[in-house]
């Protein structure tokens, strides 16, 4: 497994593993879990590792990171990407099957500004939450946190206009798996489906645009806006 460090945070692996000066590529391996990027931030006065997977975008944080820590990276990593699948809900042969692939790590400080954006923007709405909610609100319910970064569309590079990849799913099938669906997309669909039979009734001249209207909002299945 390979992961592509920023410069600041391979200067502080350093003492503790070997840093490659030249890139390095993971092969294509039902045993390994590829290649990552990581980056570090200090949110309130703490110290946390970012990860992010290249194919796929599944991303996790590390919270409260001492300096004795980095000598612990392959502990931390593995830890961190187990705990966020639990929080997802992600069943448990898939969880062993993230668990088995413990190849060891290699480390280059060679990113790719595209993979790295996405990395920043993760630390930006990180710090923005814990902003706005207090670190302590974000740290009691962390790894949940870290898993609802993995539950929303992002892009990637070369994506066309209305592209969408979902990290999530995205990780499940890198792991051989057929993508499940989940509480949010039950949610959705349910919803999708409702609306659609309310347009219906009201292109029929049974409901009104303003009864339309009033039977969404009040609907028990509208799923109620949470900010990322």
């Amino acid at each position: 497994m390979i992961i592509h460090c920023t410069k600041k945070l391979a200067d502080k692996l350093k003492k503790h593993h070997p840093i490659s000066a030249t890139v390095l590529s993971a092969p294509g391996s039902d045993t390994s879990l590829g290649e990552w990027h990581a980056n570090f931030i200090t949110v309130a006065r703490r110290t946390m590792l970012l990860f992010i997977h290249n194919s796929t975008r599944f991303s996790f944080i590390v919270p409260e990171v001492k300096a004795a820590d980095y000598k612990r990276l392959d502990e931390l990593f593995h830890k961190g990407l187990l705990n966020t699948m639990q929080a997802m809900g992600y069943r448990e042969e898939l969880i062993c099957a993230a668990a088995g692939r413990h190849d060891p790590i290699q480390l280059d400080s060679k990113t790719d500004r595209s993979i790295l954006g996405s990395l920043n923007q993760i630390g930006q709405g990180l710090e923005y939450t814990v902003w706005y909610d207090g670190y302590e609100a974000v740290i009691e319910d962390f790894w949940h946190h870290s898993a609802r970064l993995c539950d929303r569309p992002t892009s990637t590079k070369g994506m066309k206009q209305g592209e969408a990849l979902f990290p999530a799913k995205a990780m499940q099938t890198y792991l051989g798996f057929e993508p499940e669906k989940t509480v949010k997309d039950v949610m959705i669909d349910t919803v999708l489906a409702r609306v659609e039979k309310d347009f219906a009734r009201l292109e029929q001249g049974m409901l009104s645009a303003e009864e339309l209207e009033q039977h969404i909002t009040n609907s028990p299945n509208v799923i109620p806006f949470k900010r990322p």
